[in-house]
């Protein structure tokens, strides 16, 4: 399974499917070039057979020539064909972030959580379906997870309900959108939203599930002042 996000290693080898006399044919008895051009996002290395798919090639069924030779009779040769299908899916993802204000959104400026356990999880059957962490985005940006979904449907985040000593803020009146704390205080759980990998926006790729944590009663800073 390749899909369109992160690609990867379609095929370890295309000579997994030649025979030489109907035996499975090694390496070293064999040599491989392209034939015309590769499509836009794959990669075939001719010395290991190799084909890999680049992060972020659209979904797509993708196809190319290629031509096998005997080493040791580079005269006997044959073409064939590989078919490398990209599938689409979606993802969710966010920030998890202190509330200093204490307000349920992200409007003060205030950093983000690392090392925070996240949940995904199948709401129709109430199952997890996996697990990340909260780290660093791109940017070097704390706070961040991410989720890749291959199977359309309904799902939900869990965050932790308690970070150190600080605990979830209200969930906002627009759960479910930028920004606001989406995540029920009680049970960590974010709303119920639909993934659809074939769709667009935040139908695909729902980026608006966040959490914001405070200290019950307000946080206290401390400042030391050596004299």
């Amino acid at each position: 399974f390749i899909n369109e996000i992160t690609g990867g290693l379609a095929i370890p080898t295309v000579l997994i499917n030649d025979t030489k006399n109907g035996t499975a044919i090694l390496q070293s008895e064999a040599t491989l070039s392209l034939v015309g051009t590769l499509p836009t996002g794959i990669t075939f290395n001719t010395i290991t057979g190799a084909v890999g798919v680049n992060p972020l090639t659209p979904a797509d069924t993708y196809t190319f020539v290629y031509n096998l030779c005997e080493a040791a009779n580079p005269s006997n040769c044959d073409l064939a064909t590989v078919t490398v299908i990209v599938s689409p899916v979606g993802s969710v993802g966010n920030y998890v972030w202190n509330d200093l204000n204490n307000n349920g959104i992200n409007d003060d400026g205030s950093a983000g959580i690392n090392g925070l356990t996240i949940e995904l999880w199948n709401a129709n059957t109430n199952i997890l379906v996996s697990t990340t962490t909260t780290a660093n985005n791109g940017s070097g940006v704390a706070g961040y997870y991410n989720f890749i979904i291959a199977t359309s449907g309904n799902y939900k985040i869990k965050f932790p309900t308690t970070y150190t000593s600080k605990i979830l803020t209200t969930q906002t009146a627009a759960a479910a959108t930028d920004n606001n704390s989406d995540a029920d205080t009680t049970t960590g759980f974010s709303p119920t939203f639909t993934i659809n990998t074939n769709g667009a926006g935040n139908a695909k790729d729902n980026t608006t599930i966040d959490a914001g944590f405070i200290c019950p009663g307000g946080c206290v800073t401390v400042t030391i002042i050596k004299n």
